[in-house]
């Protein structure tokens, strides 16, 4: 999929229902003109979101574009967190995710500092070693999303992933990329708290292509 024509999307894990638990209403979404969705599908060796396969089913038949992501965890295993990544996508089928993968980058909420924990060489080794295999089904380089700023200190230029598709987090203005490899960015995550028809009681992310 052409992922730069897209337009306005979201992005969305388990914690996007409403306060009854009810699950995303997909035709609501695209009908408020939103185009593409990047959805939740792991979170380290075994977290598996539970809305992962009925978000992409039915985003997938109510006409959005889809995609599949990975909360990448430091302190374990790359590969095994492919794997499980990897596990989810045959089970909803490579071919309902047209957006691809992409690879969430960033200081877990529930674990702060845990990439500091590691030297930077490890670091630019776990991205690599988790989107190696990926890399390996699906037919266009995985998305990598991050805070620039937050890469820039913690990954700098050393580790060169410029190739893979730049998702960039900057709630506050357009990305701003120095300091780090990317050129320019594929995805832009403009907003943390957006509202969407459709979309449970809480904030949404909000997402645009160049």
């Amino acid at each position: 999929e052409e992922i730069r024509a897209l337009g306005v999307g979201v992005d969305v894990s388990h914690h996007n229902v409403d306060n009854r638990g009810a699950p995303i209403d997909w035709d609501a979404v695209l009908a408020a003109g939103f185009k593409f969705v990047l959805i939740k599908a792991t979170d380290g060796e075994t977290y598996v979101d539970p809305q992962f396969a009925n978000n992409v089913n039915v985003a997938a038949a109510a006409g959005l574009v889809v995609g599949a992501y990975h909360f990448l965890r430091p302190g374990h295993d790359a590969g095994i967190q492919a794997a499980s990544f990897l596990a989810q996508v045959d089970a909803v089928g490579r071919e309902n995710l047209p957006l691809g993968a992409a690879v969430d980058v960033e200081d877990p909420d529930d674990d702060p500092g845990s990439w500091q924990r590691i030297d930077r060489a490890t670091r630019i080794l776990k991205v690599a070693h988790w989107l190696e295999p990926v890399e390996a089904i699906f037919p266009d380089l995985p998305l990598i999303y991050c805070i620039p700023h937050w890469w820039a200190l913690e990954f700098g230029t050393e580790g060169d992933f410029s190739g893979h598709p730049l998702w960039a987090a900057s709630p506050s203005g357009t990305p701003d990329l120095r300091g780090t490899t990317w050129q320019n960015w594929t995805v832009w995550q403009f907003n943390f708290t957006g509202t969407v028809p459709g979309i449970g009681h809480k904030s949404v992310d909000l997402d645009r292509t160049q």
